[in-house]
């Protein structure tokens, strides 16, 4: 998966949580200008209820060409399933890339080279 500059990447649950918020970790690729990948990089975020939480914030115009997740992981650590989603917001345009059900103390799970897994 792939992001370009104006584009972020965003978590949202489908309805509250009973105990626990779960987190969305990401590892990531920066490209520079010239295409060249720079070291990898990641970020935790906590997931807040039902609002949309962004993950992953939009590469800066002239500085990265692009940004390229290798993995994102949400770990449902409540005592029930969870319903979450990931998507892409330009701020006007969402698309969304997964909705899924994700059983207690499972996760979703994305990796570049195996795209979508849930409840691993």
């Amino acid at each position: 998966m792939i992001i370009y500059p104006g584009i972020r990447l965003e978590a949202i649950l489908g309805a509250t949580i009973s105990t626990r918020q779960p987190h969305v970790h990401v590892d990531y690729i920066d490209y520079g200008a010239t295409g060249v990948p720079a070291y990898p990089n990641s970020t935790t975020v906590p997931m807040t209820g039902v609002t949309s939480v962004i993950i992953l914030n939009t590469p800066m115009s002239g500085q990265t060409k692009a940004r390229e997740i290798t993995e994102l992981a949400i770990y449902n650590d409540d005592t029930g399933n969870i319903s979450a989603a990931i998507r892409t917001s330009d701020g006007t345009t969402v698309r969304l890339y997964v909705s899924t059900v994700i059983t207690s103390s499972k996760a979703l799970l994305y990796q570049h080279r195996n795209s979508w897994q849930t409840n691993i």
